[in-house]
């Protein structure tokens, strides 16, 4: 019976110091934006593969040479939005954060991806198109091209990759 007492006890006087109040308090906010104008990215949109080619370094000798643009598309499908804007997200390059860093198992350097838009405009990274209209059809497909950029004098052979994410912004 002792026992029992001395256990009851012990909770008693070890309760406030289960229940104090903890040393640093966080405090999350969530913010977000649920919206019923959406589109579906098209399977074949959903990775895509741009084959950029296979250059001579003799092709890219001085700072702002580049290689012949690739074209590429984005198709959006079943969309209630009436515009849609996109921008691509991605490594920057150290050097020019405008273009498209190549990934760290690439063996190329002082060259980048530049990537243009349908007019042939640079089309920075993070940076978003104009919005561009939906068709009767709820389709829409975005033209894009991209190209290798020499960002420094003598650039290197080797395997030059990346990779980029595009991100929809709906209007």
């Amino acid at each position: 019976m002792n026992i029992i007492k001395l256990l009851i006890v012990g909770c008693v006087l070890c309760a406030p110091v289960l229940h104090a109040d903890p040393l640093v308090k966080i405090n999350l906010r969530f913010k977000a934006m649920i919206v019923d104008r959406t589109c579906t990215v098209s399977p074949e949109s959903q990775n895509i593969n741009v084959a950029l080619g296979t250059w001579g370094t003799k092709n890219m000798v001085n700072v702002g040479d580049q290689t012949r643009p690739i074209p590429f598309s984005i198709r959006l499908t079943d969309c209630s939005a009436k515009n849609v804007s996109l921008s691509f997200k991605g490594p920057q390059d150290t050097t020019n954060p405008q273009f498209l860093a190549l990934s760290d198992d690439s063996t190329a350097t002082n060259v980048a991806i530049q990537i243009l838009d349908k007019d042939r405009q640079l089309l920075p990274i993070e940076t978003f198109t104009k919005p561009v209209a939906v068709d009767t059809n709820k389709n829409l497909q975005l033209n894009f091209f991209a190209n290798y950029f020499a960002t420094r004098k003598n650039v290197t052979a080797g395997t030059a990759n990346s990779t980029a994410n595009f991100v929809l912004n709906y209007d």
